[in-house]
């Protein structure tokens, strides 16, 4: 059975090979694009850095035969913070998320994407040896009214 991609899967594919750039293009401050893993809890330490996609719910409005959709993401890096200060870390890892999505646009799939919220999970412990941080995006993409796999064409 061929599996055909939704609008919204294209976008999640998109979305998570930019954050891979804050390995490959540039490595930021972070290199936590190392991993780019999609929609999963348990992160083992040896897969550190990391960062973690969570494509979450969306809005949708129906107007001139397009549903105009805005879906929340949530974005998650960690990383082991030696011997440095996990706060600095965790900031550090904070500005490569969102310079990694708003730099520059990113697909024509994707009509806008808007920072929202962000910052340090918690805390480490003491003994702790990983710290993370988040961000959410709003992301603004359409599809032809009744077809979720078809954008319109311009």
């Amino acid at each position: 059975m061929n599996f055909k991609e939704t609008v919204r899967e294209q976008v999640i594919t998109v979305i998570i090979d930019r954050l891979k750039e804050i390995v490959k293009t540039y490595g930021y401050n972070t290199n936590c694009g190392q991993n780019v893993i999609r929609a999963r809890k348990s992160i083992d330490p040896d897969e550190l850095p990391a960062i973690v996609v969570w494509p979450l719910n969306e809005e949708a409005e129906k107007k001139y035969g397009q549903m105009f959709c805005t879906m929340e993401f949530k974005i998650e890096s960690l990383k082991k913070f030696e011997s440095e200060n996990p706060s600095i870390v965790a900031e550090q890892m904070l500005g490569d998320m969102i310079n990694a999505m708003t730099y520059s646009p990113i697909s024509p799939l994707i009509e806008d994407i808007t920072y929202t919220s962000g910052g340090l999970n918690e805390y480490p412990d003491a003994g702790e040896l990983v710290v993370s941080s988040f961000t959410t995006f709003n992301v603004k993409y359409s599809f032809l009214t009744g077809n979720p796999y078809c954008q319109m064409e311009e």
